[in-house]
């Protein structure tokens, strides 16, 4: 009987052996497969086109004395860093005067500009100028903008194809540096400008 027993477990023990080999083999074919993939999503990723914002400029552009007022503009340069061309489809840039911002963003629909026409292509290393309809400061939001308890933030996206013809779109948010300006027109009727920084993390409103 003990004979029978151990020729019965013998087989048995053999099965569970091999069972445990094919499923380690399987899961280490997985794994490959999990890293072959990996890698090729990321030379994909590597020639795709990858904006980042140049700089985001401010300028008072002229004064009304009579108003109180400040003719003011915004610009957003963003510039193509990746291996290919980008072609643009659409860019959003607008602005909002508040103390924060909502966590999904609005965005006018005078502020989207759609490309109408084709051929609208970025190459590699190639920058997209955004500008903003001119908007009015009074002395107040001035006032208020430089003391801290309002900020003017600028932000937007930039939709494009990629590679193979895939849709992406980039984010860009940024608040200006208004305590850092000097607000008034100089002797000589030259523009005087300003910058905006990237939001502090604690503002959760990164792009």
């Amino acid at each position: 009987m003990r004979e029978r027993r151990k020729a019965t477990q013998k087989p048995w023990q053999e099965i569970k052996a091999g069972g445990r080999a094919a499923e380690i083999s399987a899961r280490a074919a997985e794994q490959s497969a999990r890293a072959a993939l990996g890698s090729a999503e990321a030379a994909s990723a590597a020639e795709q086109p990858r904006w980042a914002v140049k700089g985001m400029h401010f300028a008072v552009t002229n004064l009304d004395v009579a108003t109180g007022t400040r003719g003011c503009a915004i610009a957003v340069t963003l510039k193509n860093h990746g291996r290919t061309a980008a072609e643009v489809i659409r860019t959003v840039l607008t602005y909002k005067l508040a103390p924060s911002l909502d966590r999904e963003p609005r965005y006018p629909l005078l502020a989207i500009e759609n490309a109408d026409e084709f051929g609208d292509v970025v190459d590699p290393g190639g920058t997209r100028l955004l500008t903003q309809k001119p908007l009015r400061l009074t002395d107040a939001e001035v006032e208020a903008l430089v003391a801290g308890t309002t900020h003017l933030w600028a932000y937007g996206t930039l939709s494009y194809r990629g590679l193979r013809d895939q849709h992406w779109t980039k984010d860009f948010i940024g608040v200006l540096d208004a305590p850092s300006m000097v607000w008034s027109i100089d002797g000589l009727g030259q523009n005087i400008g300003g910058s905006f920084n990237q939001p502090p993390a604690g503002a959760r409103v990164q792009s």
